[in-house]
């Protein structure tokens, strides 16, 4: 995947279906495409501990997000992107709705749990660590909606 600040490609690009596929970053990357995860579930893997992926756009779907590879994924929905009036942002675009997280290797980082992760939702950092607003939270530990297990 490439940056999108390249315009003329964004016609072609559109929504991103991941759906048991792997998405995966060489360079840093920023997007604000929706991207809707299938029952099979998808990956985003993002190539060395330097880059950084930025996903701004919406994200929802059955499946669950495994993010893998050394880089920093960055979660934060910007629901700006989905306003259908000039202050009234569109209805169900409010938050992210993701089934559960992993990560096994490198950051994820969330500005807010409720809006960039839909709230309440399983957490297994095997082997990364999550950030919410850049303080490291937890790191190689798991989480569900119902408390910590190392």
């Amino acid at each position: 995947m490439a940056d999108d600040s390249n315009e003329q490609y964004k016609w072609k690009l559109g929504n991103v279906l991941i759906d048991g596929g792997t998405l995966k970053t060489q360079v840093a990357v920023e997007t604000d495409r929706y991207i809707k995860i299938g029952s099979a579930g998808a990956t985003i893997d993002v190539n060395g501990a330097a880059n950084i992926t930025e996903l701004s756009g919406l994200i929802d779907g059955a499946g669950s997000l495994a993010k893998q590879g050394e880089g920093t994924l960055k979660v934060v929905l910007n629901s700006q992107n989905y306003q259908n009036d000039v202050d009234k942002i569109a209805g169900g675009f409010e938050q992210n709705s993701i089934g559960k997280v992993s990560v096994s290797a490198g950051v994820l980082e969330v500005g807010s749990i409720a809006k960039d992760l839909g709230g309440a939702i399983p957490v297994n950092l095997a082997g990364g660590e999550l950030r919410i607003n850049g303080v490291i939270y937890f790191r190689g530990c798991e989480f569900t909606k119902y408390g910590r297990r190392n």
